[in-house]
């Protein structure tokens, strides 16, 4: 891939987008379904790197409300703890040696004139990331991807002139069973618990 040419400031720290060849603002499902950022596969997005992974706002405050979730509770304290330095440094900081390597920080964010954005609501939380990824501060128009899984930001971010990432389905995590699932589990458990009694038994006979 190219390299970045121009260089910005998206946070107090200076960021020098030259030395990154891709970046990506994820969106909230890539810290809730994805499996780790740390362990996923950049390369299949960019070989060489380095990538920067940008977080939006919108974006810190969908996984910020999940920390008390059953099921996604532990995911968001996992990422909020991998972002940590990030928020303490202002500046990127590494989350994956690679090849490629790997980068995090939090992108600030300019004034968003809504009236321009006549498609976009902005009670609406697709339409609020689209719209900050738009006035990121400081990261040059032509290299902004939108990263998500979910159609309804991609088309927006599309006609806005953002280019766009699709998370692969084979990134995901594996779905958890439901509570039904889990309780139907739990039976079976038990009831294997007095067939391996017994089993052990006659192995003692």
């Amino acid at each position: 891939m190219s390299q970045i040419s121009a260089q910005g400031r998206s946070m107090s720290g200076t960021i020098d987008w030259s030395k990154y060849s891709t970046v990506l603002f994820m969106d909230s499902m890539v810290a809730l379904e994805a499996k780790p950022l740390a362990n996923l596969p950049w390369a299949e997005i960019d070989a060489a790197g380095p990538v920067l992974v940008l977080v939006v706002p919108q974006v810190m405050k969908e996984i910020d409300k999940r920390k008390r979730d059953g099921r996604l509770g532990r995911r968001a304290r996992d990422f909020n703890r991998l972002i940590a330095p990030a928020a303490e440094s202002g500046s990127a900081v590494q989350i994956s040696v690679g090849p490629p390597q790997v980068n995090i920080a939090f992108a600030q964010i300019g004034r968003i004139d809504w009236d321009a954005l006549q498609d976009l609501d902005p009670e609406e939380g697709d339409a609020r990331v689209v719209a900050q990824v738009l006035n990121a501060a400081g990261v040059p128009a032509g290299v902004k991807t939108l990263f998500s899984y979910d159609n309804n930001p991609i088309a927006m971010a599309s006609r806005h002139g953002i280019k766009v990432r699709k998370l692969p389905e084979s990134w995901l995590m594996e779905p958890e069973p439901s509570p039904h699932e889990k309780e139907l589990l739990r039976l079976k458990g038990k009831i294997a618990e007095p067939r391996n009694d017994r089993a052990r038994d006659r192995g003692h006979t």
